[in-house]
């Protein structure tokens, strides 16, 4: 996941952040006396974040929740003094000489929308008119070829109803977040649209600007699109993509069911996925790309 400042009104990108923001961050919220922790509240759930000492900084968030939900205890060193012990973990890595990071936490833990709001409160941008988020670093490969596509013929989309929020004014992403508030909130919103098995030419623009524009947002769970895209000197071919398969994750082991997830064991599994990461292409632009910021 990358940092991005966002305009709060439209919800467009207005910068990716520097490799600067984490230790700014980082730095900042360790010196915070007497309190080290900082509180937000999203979604009806209160967030509790600190920083935690590693062999580096990490961020630690936790998200409050019913007792009565599935309950898990955690105590010792990472326990967060809440008035509630019920609580899930999300360990935050930051990816050195980047805005980028690793995030590591229970089935339970904050989404990355949540994890951007609670930025948001800490560093007061509202104030500013933009928010924080976190997008998800996707594999250039597939983001130049929804890049290069012309229009789209089908689109299916799902996105977590109680934290997706319509970018744009566009049909489909207004018809999104209309199903997710038919939904309460709850679960997921799904969509599916086809023009059918027209010609090339008969594919719709709004469907493939509803893709640009979900590509990056965290909110969406599942999502394919079938692009047309020009092939050879004057011809085109469609392409099924995955809208959510191409953004990079990392399966990491941490202890077994008997072993609570802490700093101890999320860190070791965070390092390893970060070294994975560097020896990709999509690390080197975004170094790249700090390094002109």
């Amino acid at each position: 996941m990358k940092v991005v400042r966002t305009d709060t009104d439209s919800g467009s990108v207005v910068a990716e952040e520097s490799s600067d923001f984490w230790p700014t961050v980082l730095d900042a919220l360790s010196s915070r006396e007497p309190d080290p922790y900082f509180d937000w509240e999203h979604n009806g759930h209160d967030y509790r974040g600190r920083v935690k000492r590693a062999l580096e900084p990490i961020l630690y968030l936790a998200k409050q929740r019913n007792a009565d939900d599935a309950p898990s205890q955690w105590e010792g060193d990472d326990a967060v003094p809440l008035s509630t012990p019920i609580h899930e973990p999300l360990f935050v890595l930051p990816i050195p000489a980047t805005p980028a990071v690793a995030v590591m936490g229970t089935s339970g833990a904050a989404t990355p929308v949540a994890v951007g709001r609670w930025l948001t409160g800490y560093l007061t941008s509202a104030v500013k008119g933009e928010s924080i988020e976190l997008h998800p670093v996707i594999r250039r490969d597939q983001a130049e070829t929804l890049e290069r596509a012309i229009t789209a013929t089908s689109l299916e989309l799902s996105v977590d109803a109680a934290e997706y929020e319509a970018r744009s004014s566009g049909r489909v992403e207004r018809g999104l977040a209309l199903a997710a508030e038919a939904n309460e909130g709850r679960g997921r919103a799904t969509i599916s649209l086809s023009m059918g098995q027209g010609r090339h030419s008969d594919g719709s623009g709004e469907f493939l600007e509803a893709a640009r524009g979900l590509f990056t947002d965290p909110a969406l769970k599942r999502g394919k699109v079938r692009a047309i895209v020009p092939h050879g000197e004057r011809g085109l071919r469609g392409e099924m993509l995955d809208l959510v398969s191409h953004r990079f994750t990392y399966k990491k082991i941490t202890g077994d069911s008997t072993t609570s997830l802490s700093v101890a064991t999320a860190y070791p599994a965070l390092s390893d996925a970060v070294s994975d990461f560097k020896k990709t292409r999509e690390y080197e632009l975004l170094r790249q790309r700090s390094d002109v910021d």
